[in-house]
Parts: C-alpha cells; structure tokens; sequence
C-alpha cells in the first residue's frame, strides 16, 4: 500500500478508517503519516486526520510522536493539521520540553475569532492540559474562556465551561 497516493488521492471518510484501522498496529507508516502531513499538498490535511483516527485505536503508537507534531504547529500550518494535531497532543502526556511558542501561538489561536471553532477549541484544551505543568498560565486561559463565552459557539461553551469548572 502506497500510503502517500492514498492519502493525497481521493480519499473518503470511509476508506479513511479502514485505512486507520489498517496501520493502527505498524509505527512506520504511522510515522510516514508526519512526512505527509509536512508536503505541501492541499490534501496533506488527510494526514493529520489520519493520524487523530490511529490514535483513537492505538494511542501509544503515536504518543513516541508528539514531539514531532509540536515541532509541526507554528502559524503558518493550515487550520486542518492544527484541528487535529492540537487535539492529539492534548490527550496525551506533555513531553519534557514544550515550546514556550507553541503556548503563545495557542492564545493566539484562542482569542483569534478568526480561526475555526474547532482549531480554537482544541487550542483551549492543549492550554489546559499544559496548566498541569505551568500553574501560572491558569488565571490568563480563565479570562481568555471568559472573554469569549458569552459569544462563543455551543462548543466553545460546553468545553469552555467545563475547563472553567476545572481551573477553579
């Protein structure tokens, strides 16, 4: 199976998780899945969402690679690879070494109303999960929740709530 023509092809959902399903147990082609998701290709989102879907199934395959999708998330990754990417690294143990970048480019991505919900959500949640670690960034992720709640969509509210409760 040629991974990269499949995910740069005409890829359905469907075919996206049987695809999944298929490498979920072997790391090479879950790691070939990074080399894809950094093309520059239009469809090299796919990746990304590949790799949500094999950790679904088998989490510690892809944990060895958080790291390398942190090196990934900067600005300049399309919203695709950052819905998924943050949403990985978020369920998972934070690594020794967080860039303090990836934690700025997280608020930037939170306050910017701009950015897909789901982009800005899955921010909200890595922001959370690294305020384990760095206890000082609690009282900024609280006013930036409650800045936006009030107009922020059913899923802003319902995780922004639930990560308030939390922090409080």
């Amino acid at each position: 199976m040629n991974l990269k023509e499949i995910v740069l092809g005409s890829l359905h959902k469907e075919e996206g998780a049987l695809i999944a399903h298929t490498i979920k147990d072997n790391p090479k082609q879950i790691r070939e899945l990074i080399d894809i998701a950094r093309l520059n290709h239009k469809k090299a989102w796919r990746a990304a969402w590949l790799l949500d879907n094999v950790n679904d199934l088998s989490p510690q395959f892809v944990r060895p690679l958080v790291p390398a999708i942190i090196e990934l998330l900067t600005p300049t990754l399309p919203d695709g690879h950052k819905r998924h990417f943050l949403k990985i690294i978020a369920l998972h143990p934070l690594p020794k070494d967080i860039p303090g970048d990836l934690i700025n480019y997280c608020f930037d991505w939170l306050n910017d109303l701009t950015v897909p919900i789901a982009v800005r959500v899955n921010a909200m949640q890595f922001i959370f999960h690294a305020t384990s670690r760095y206890p000082e960034l609690k009282q900024e992720l609280q006013l930036t929740i409650e800045t936006h709640l009030e107009h922020g969509s059913a899923g802003f509210k319902s995780r922004g709530g639930k990560i308030l409760k939390a922090l409080i």
